[in-house]
């Protein structure tokens, strides 16, 4: 599901149309996207989705993340 298909059901939902759930985003686990991160599999997409998980991670796994982006080149 894409960004956009995420916010049209958030609008919709809000504007009055609650019959339907509003499912969570389902996300890969932090270890899976740091190893594609690392073997530099679609490296600007597992960059975004740990940038904007960060906050919401166990202590252990921002620690991996962090050390990770400071091992990086960028």
């Amino acid at each position: 599901m894409t960004t956009a298909e995420q916010i049209r059901k958030v609008c919709n939902y809000a504007s009055g149309d609650y019959d339907k759930p509003v499912t969570a985003p389902l996300y890969r686990p932090v270890s899976s996207v740091l190893s594609d991160f690392n073997k530099g599999n679609n490296k600007a997409q597992c960059r975004k989705e740990l940038q904007d998980r960060l906050l919401y991670m166990t202590a252990i796994d921002k620690k991996r993340v962090i050390y990770t982006f400071l091992d990086g080149c960028r």
